[in-house]
């Protein structure tokens, strides 16, 4: 599986990291998951989707659209191997993303309840944004931001 350059540093870290964490899931959920919607030839019977409508931005959102806006994007962890000392845009970014995403998924875990398959899917891209959102707050925190605080001044 392809790893952002950027992040070949984050995966010679302790893997209870919190960057090399979210990486490592990351990597694994895209291993599992990356164009299971596409009906490859000889293989259609194994493509999945999943539809829900969400309340939170009033609009319908497929299991594959979720993937790629929220999970099959730029991830880089940067801020953990260079260490600057105020956060950077890119955290700033990647914090509101995993906050909007985990609003989403909880909409997706409410319509999946009678769908196993879209519910484990929707289980194990929780768990990749949370371990998104903890490895930012860690690195804020390591820098004394309120992560909180931090996102109510930029918003």
């Amino acid at each position: 599986m392809y790893v952002d350059p950027e992040n070949i540093p984050i995966m010679n870290l302790p893997e209870e990291h919190p960057s090399r964490r979210y990486v490592s899931l990351r990597l694994e959920f895209l291993r599992k998951y990356d164009c299971i919607e596409i009906p490859w030839e000889g293989k259609e019977h194994l493509a999945y989707d999943f539809e829900w409508y969400s309340i939170e931005d009033d609009k319908t959102w497929k299991m594959s659209d979720f993937m790629y806006t929220y999970i099959w994007t730029y991830c880089a962890q940067t801020a953990w191997i260079e260490n600057p000392p105020e956060p950077t845009e890119t955290e700033l970014i990647q914090l509101r993303d995993h906050l909007e995403a985990l609003v989403l998924i909880e909409e997706w875990l409410a319509a999946a309840a009678d769908e196993p398959r879209a519910k484990r899917i929707a289980i194990d891209a929780q768990g990749v944004m949370q371990a998104g959102e903890i490895s930012v707050r860690r690195r804020l925190d390591q820098i004394g931001v309120d992560a909180d605080d931090y996102l109510s001044k930029m918003t």
